[in-house]
C-alpha cells in the first residue's frame, strides 16, 4: 500500500505557535511514519504528545562508530536524567534512522529551489571529496509534490 503526504505548513517563519502544531503533526502523521517507512527510514517518536524533543524509535548500541560519513555517538544509559540521542523536533528537519539503524538527519526543502540544485549538485560528488573538503555529504533525496526530503548523515555531539 503506498501512502500520500503533502506539505501543509509554510516553510517560512510565521505565527510560532501555530506552525510548531502543524510541524510536529506533520512528522508525528501516521502517513508521514509509514510513508518514510517504505522507503527505508523509522522517523524519530516524539517523548510525549506535546514535547518538543524527539527520539530514536529503534533500540541502538550503547556506542555507535560508522564509517564516514556516519557520526561517532555514545549512547550512556547509566545517567536517568540524559535521553541518549534525543533532538529538537518540530520544526522543517527531522530525525531518522535507516535500514542499518544509522542516525541520519531529513530536511524538507523547496523542489527547483537554489536549495535544491546545490543539494543535488552535493549529492553526486565524490565522497572522499566531499570528506577532504568537510562537507556533510546528502545520502539521498525523496521526492513529493512541490517539496523534497534530504537526507544526511546525523552529526551527534
Amino acid at each position: 500500500m503506498q501512502f500520500d503526504i503533502k506539505i501543509t505548513f509554510n516553510l517560512q517563519r510565521g505565527d510560532h505557535d501555530r506552525d510548531r502544531r502543524e510541524r510536529m503533526a506533520f512528522w508525528d502523521a501516521e502517513d508521514t511514519v509509514l510513508w518514510f517507512k517504505q522507503r527505508g527510514y523509522t522517523l524519530y517518536k516524539r517523548m510525549d504528545a506535546n514535547a518538543s524533543h524527539v527520539v530514536p524509535s529503534l533500540p541502538s548500541a550503547e556506542v555507535g562508530l560508522d564509517e564516514y560519513p556516519y557520526s561517532y555517538y555514545e549512547n550512556d544509559m547509566s545517567n536517568p536524567h540524559i535521553v541518549p540521542l534525543r533532538a529538537y523536533g518540530e520544526g522543517k528537519v527531522t530525525f531518522a534512522q535507516d535500514s542499518k539503524n544509522r542516525h541520519v538527519a531529513i530536511k524538507i526543502v523547496h523542489q527547483d529551489s537554489d536549495e535544491h540544485r546545490i543539494l543535488e549538485f552535493l549529492r553526486n560528488q565524490d565522497l572522499e571529496t566531499l570528506k577532504e573538503h568537510c562537507v556533510v555529504p546528502v545520502l539521498d533525496i525523496l521526492s513529493i509534490e512541490g517539496f523534497c526530503f534530504v537526507v544526511m548523515p546525523r552529526f551527534v555531539a
